[in-house]
């Protein structure tokens, strides 16, 4: 009689099932406290907004795991926040996060009227962020929809930066 070159029906069963319980485990092992989000360190933000930044990627970051980010809910924790270019998110497993915040930079302080906020060499106005010791540039244009649309204001931004 022929020997058959087929593995027996009993083999490919159990190599079945060892498959789905290991992408079963997985998917439990990564939204486990064995992955959970315990240390989150926050770098780079040094705007007068860095306590509320820091407050609002914590907060979001904490039911986390290391293995499974959610980097647009962090991102959007941030949205609100006008000194906040982009995030840099580098987790650590087992529990560790680490958080670079990129910042806008303000140039100079763009004056209207009684009002003053500090901008960036492109135009951004960025309210909430102390302007320091920067130089001013003075304008009747309105400020509305938290950019500088006038040409002028924007190419003396320009040259600040």
């Amino acid at each position: 009689m022929a020997r058959s070159n087929r593995l027996p029906w009993r083999v490919l069963a159990g190599a079945l099932l060892a498959v789905i319980g290991l992408a079963l485990g997985w998917l439990w092992f990564r939204d486990s406290p064995f992955a959970a989000v315990e240390r989150i360190t926050i770098i780079g933000s040094g705007s007068s907004e860095r306590d509320r930044v820091s407050a609002a990627l914590e907060s979001t970051a904490k039911g986390m795991s290391t293995l499974r980010l959610d980097e647009r809910a962090l991102e959007a924790a941030v949205e609100p926040f006008a000194s906040v270019a982009g995030l840099r998110i580098r987790p650590r497993f087992p529990h560790d996060l680490r958080i670079a915040v990129i910042e806008h930079e303000p140039v100079a302080t763009v004056r209207t009227g009684a009002s003053s906020v500090p901008a960036t060499g492109g135009g951004l106005l960025l309210p909430g962020v102390r302007a320091g010791n920067l130089p001013t540039v003075s304008t009747d244009a309105p400020l509305a929809g938290g950019h500088v649309s006038d040409a002028r204001t924007l190419a003396a931004l320009q040259v600040a930066a």
